[in-house]
């Protein structure tokens, strides 16, 4: 029997099949916003019995779900009231994005032992705690991606241009124009910010694991030095792992 998970983003959803712990090879694919019929055919294709869907912006219409459902299948949302394969430390567990849930899970997925910073790099950046000894999920930061970024220059000043991210730019340190200076402020921003509070949970938790996970993550990646990591891995479907972990136990 398959399972099918959906993680619905704020400007993208993914979805991927997997046979027990196992994902389909070839099954995971981007869906436009709303593709809902797509979405559906997939599911049928892969005859996937159990469902999981996380969102952080528009939930499957009632419609589908109970399509689904009149089917036979067995249809679960992630909320912080799920079975989760860690402890819960966040003081307000309502808020805390299904999508941050997920990463960390599917880096229990990953790794069974050490601890981990798992950094999701999307819209808006995401980086988490994780420790393994007590398998417990402490806490973490949000802060705006790249993209966010570089719009908040252009339309918070008055000369600033609005520029898009290059990852051909990964191996510059300085700007020599306003425009890559600008793209480099966007990008490396992140990257620095990510290598730093490494470096400081890393004193604490070592040792920690960075996990990289998202749509900028690539780009990201070309920003960050993996020799200063105790251990790193750059997983483009980590949520999708960790929802699928987290269905396996509903």
């Amino acid at each position: 029997m398959q399972q099918y998970v959906i993680d619905i983003g704020n400007s993208r959803i993914k979805g991927a099949a997997f046979a027990n712990d196992n994902l389909v090879e070839g099954s995971v694919r981007i869906f436009e916003r709303n593709d809902w019929s797509e979405i559906y055919r997939e599911i049928t294709n892969h005859q996937a019995k159990k469902l999981l869907y996380s969102t952080v912006a528009n939930v499957p219409p009632s419609i589908l779900l109970h399509k689904l459902q009149s089917e036979g299948r067995k249809v679960y949302s992630l909320d912080h009231n799920s079975p989760l394969p860690f402890t819960n430390g966040y003081e307000s567990p309502e808020t805390l994005g299904k999508d941050r849930l997920a990463a960390v899970a599917g880096a229990m997925s990953l790794r069974s032992e050490g601890n981990f910073l798992v950094v999701d790099a999307g819209t808006c950046v995401t980086l988490d705690l994780l420790t393994m000894a007590d398998e417990t999920y402490r806490g973490g930061i949000i802060s705006p991606g790249v993209h966010m970024r570089l719009k908040a220059m252009h339309e918070g000043t008055a000369r600033l241009p609005l520029v898009t991210p290059d990852q051909s730019k990964g191996a510059l340190k300085l700007g020599k124009n306003t425009t890559d200076a600008v793209r480099l402020g966007g990008q490396l921003g992140v990257a620095n910010e990510v290598a730093g509070f490494y470096a400081k949970l890393n004193a604490e938790f070592a040792p920690l694991t960075l996990i990289l996970t998202g749509g900028d993550a690539d780009m990201i990646d070309l920003h960050l030095d993996r020799n200063s990591f105790s251990d790193y891995a750059l997983e483009p479907h980590l949520v999708l792992l960790g929802l699928n972990k987290i269905l396996r136990a509903c």
